[in-house]
């Protein structure tokens, strides 16, 4: 009777815990259910052993995150000429020093990925809460794991690293708390290639707070965004000789600098429907972004319209798009704060749940809408 009791108050005091574990877990079974039918009637594949069912979620970048963690970097290249130090390192390091404890590098990712996950949606839902409401804080939430995309938070790829990362620093840079928040950007910035950019909504707070005067001393921690990006080009320097080697070896995947409007209307005219799929996507997330831009602050909304518009500054990113947006936490805001009619959110849930199912079907049997 007194551990029931005690579990009713925890219940009572921290609901988003549960919630958030119980939106984790049913959605994690899904997802995995649909894996393992995709794999078994789509290519008749055999699952042996849990390390087999692990595979579903093997797929595409992570054969280069977990060569990082197992090998470390070098300047060998493929035989398309691609390297591994176009991969930043925080994810992979993090693997490996989980591996330490687990032996199996595959595993390990998945572990830091789901962990990852899980501080994302508990500071999803603290940066909802510090100036909104409980109830539409857990909406927000509730679409980050019904995000068409959000089984890439499941995967051994840097995405929920990087999207916790991401929530984290911008909800103490809001709070004021400029030193966390500045050692938190210097991770993001090592988590993935736009992640030094998280140094422009932070000082855009600032400057908000305190003006434009003789900048405080605290005002140098903002610099540890591109701080981090500097360390990760002093390896490149040391690795290759050249610092922007990481830069200028995605020209193997395509990579060139061009003009975002220019490179939709590019993609919108090419013979690849995929492409074409994601480009539309695209559209329309920045669309959500633009027309709703009173729903978010303005520093996160910042950061996620420079999230979508940053990658379409090359072709690289031809393929990736509708992964790449799925880091764009503010669409979840929004989402959380339009769905407040029930039927709305009702319908809303089903749509995306549905599109997420299909989604994860094609991405785990190597389908190229989603690489």
């Amino acid at each position: 009777m007194y551990y029931n009791e005690k579990i009713s108050q925890m219940v009572k005091s921290h609901p988003h815990f549960y919630y958030i574990g119980g939106m984790f877990l049913a959605t994690r079974v899904i997802l995995l259910i649909t894996g393992y039918l995709s794999h078994v009637l789509n290519h008749g594949r055999n699952f042996a052993s849990v390390s087999d069912l692990m595979g579903i979620w093997n797929v595409w970048d992570t054969y280069w995150y977990l060569g990082i963690a197992q090998s470390g970097y070098t300047t060998a290249t493929n035989s398309a000429g691609m390297a591994n130090y176009a991969f930043f390192p925080l994810y992979p390091t993090l693997i490996r020093l989980v591996s330490l404890a687990t032996g199996n590098y595959l595993l390990s990712g998945l572990i830091v990925s789901n962990v990852c996950l899980l501080i994302a949606c508990i500071y999803l839902y603290k940066y909802v809460a510090y100036d909104t409401d409980e109830t539409t804080a857990m909406r927000s939430v509730k679409y980050l794991f019904l995000f068409p995309t959000a089984f890439i938070f499941s995967a051994a790829l840097t995405e929920s690293l990087f999207l916790a990362l991401s929530i984290i620093c911008l909800y103490y840079t809001k709070k004021g708390n400029w030193q966390v928040a500045g050692i938190i950007g210097f991770f993001v910035a090592l988590s993935r290639p736009p992640g030094a950019i998280i140094a422009i909504p932070m000082v855009y707070e600032y400057l908000k707070r305190y003006g434009i005067r003789v900048p405080r001393p605290d005002f140098l921690l903002l610099l540890l965004p591109p701080i981090g990006l500097s360390v990760y080009a002093a390896y490149n320097f040391y690795l290759t000789g050249d610092p922007l080697a990481f830069m200028h070896i995605q020209a193997t995947w395509g990579g060139r600098l061009t003009l975002p409007p220019i490179e939709i209307w590019r993609r919108l005219t090419i013979e690849s429907g995929w492409v074409i799929f994601g480009t539309i996507y695209t559209i329309m997330a920045l669309a959500l972004m633009v027309i709703c831009i009173r729903k978010v602050d303005f520093a996160s909304w910042m950061f996620g319209v420079l999230l979508i518009l940053v990658p379409l500054f090359t072709p690289s990113s031809s393929y990736s798009m509708i992964r790449y947006v799925a880091v764009v936490f503010p669409l979840f805001i929004i989402l959380g704060k339009l769905c407040k009619d029930r039927r709305v959110d009702a319908v809303l849930m089903i749509v995306l749940g549905v599109t997420q199912i299909i989604f994860m079907a094609m991405w785990t049997t190597w389908s190229h809408l989603i690489i």
